[in-house]
């Protein structure tokens, strides 16, 4: 069954904003849906999981750990020719509007996939009351993990990449990754795998100082 998301949130903010009667039950007001207490952006094998296990036991929590609704969203403005901002920022609000629903008062954390962290400026302009962090480690240490099975010897599938080269061979990268290529005289033809690997941490890290530096200004 396919439904329209905005079709479908608009009915779910009219039905969370009037009362129902259920059976059985005396007349209920719908508590509606609770906005994010907290967005994680982070660097990948930073700990970041450690920070949304933390916060799942904090009461009347619920937490969200890259999911895949939220990453489609902020990524939707790459993966057509033609996108409207306007339209694009509305979809993620109603993406976190139908996640965050519930008939009782919750706290709601997102933890969203590292590689959405080069759309952090689309979340906040969507989302600008909603706060954020960022997790990092020191990069050396996340490049090492990501080759840790190569390290470490053991027998992988000839189709095994690390994490941070799922774009390696994209035809299409990402205007903040691209730039950083050009700083240091790279191009993809002349680039190491690693070094894609630390371009493409350092992609991440860039557009949450940007943005950590945009909300600062």
């Amino acid at each position: 069954i396919t439904v329209d998301l905005w079709d479908t949130a608009r009915k779910a903010e009219a039905f969370d904003a009037s009362k129902h009667t259920f059976a059985a039950t005396e007349p209920k007001h719908g508590f509606g849906s609770a906005p994010p207490s907290l967005v994680i952006f982070h660097q990948s094998r930073c700990g970041s999981t450690v920070v949304s296990n933390a916060l799942s036991q904090l009461p009347n929590s619920r937490v969200y750990s890259e999911p895949t609704a939220p990453l489609h969203a902020l990524q939707a403005c790459e993966q057509h020719n033609t996108c409207d901002a306007n339209s694009q920022q509305s979809l993620l609000r109603d993406v976190f509007y139908m996640m965050g629903r519930s008939t009782t008062p919750l706290r709601v954390f997102y933890k969203i996939s590292s590689i959405a962290t080069r759309n952090i400026d689309t979340f906040a302009r969507a989302m600008p009351d909603t706060p954020w962090i960022f997790v990092y480690r020191k990069p050396v240490e996340i490049l090492m993990s990501h080759f840790k099975h190569y390290q470490w010897g053991q027998n992988l599938p000839s189709n095994h990449v690390p994490n941070c080269l799922r774009q390696y061979r994209q035809k299409e990268q990402h205007p903040t990754l691209v730039s950083l290529l050009q700083l240091k005289n790279y191009t993809m033809e002349s680039i190491t795998r690693q070094d894609y690997c630390a371009a493409y941490l350092a992609s991440l890290a860039y557009a949450a100082i940007s943005q950590h530096n945009n909300n600062n200004n």
